[in-house]
């Protein structure tokens, strides 16, 4: 793995379930492809793998990509088996990482998801709470609470 992408390092603790031989896109190039997408602000997949594709020289600038990129119904099941909580550890690491290079205000949110509430009062709705860094455009950190 080039050294320049160190915010994998922070992803060491997420299972790859496939099965080893058989994997034609490495977890990590997965990993930093929808990174980067939604660094660049896409949220969707085929968004994703349609700017990984513009841009796969700059991709292949810190990783192989040997096999281009994955399709859409690849990057899905991939995505679907990984752990989320294993996910939110590694991304969480990363953001604490870079957080000294922070500036400005970081800003928290709180929203209650429509639709959640089990009960009549709404107290079993889910909540989550999210810190944003402003300047750099990044969510640092969620938290869902009921």
């Amino acid at each position: 793995m080039n050294k320049r992408v160190s915010f994998l390092n922070h992803f060491k603790n997420v299972e790859d379930v496939r099965i080893p031989g058989m994997i034609t896109y490495p977890l990590d190039e997965i990993l930093f492809l929808v990174l980067s997408g939604m660094l660049c602000g896409f949220e969707e997949i085929e968004e994703m793998i349609m700017w990984g594709n513009e841009n796969l020289d700059w991709l292949r600038r810190f990783l192989k990509y040997e096999h281009k990129l994955p399709t859409a119904k690849t990057l899905r099941k991939v995505l679907s088996h990984l752990d989320p909580k294993s996910l939110q550890s590694g991304f969480e690491d990363w953001a604490a990482s870079i957080s000294e290079n922070l500036s400005g205000v970081v800003a928290i949110d709180g929203k209650t998801v429509r639709g959640s509430k089990k009960d009549q009062d709404g107290r079993d709705a889910l909540h989550i709470v999210n810190a944003f860094a402003h300047e750099m455009g990044l969510v640092l950190g969620q938290e869902n609470c009921r």
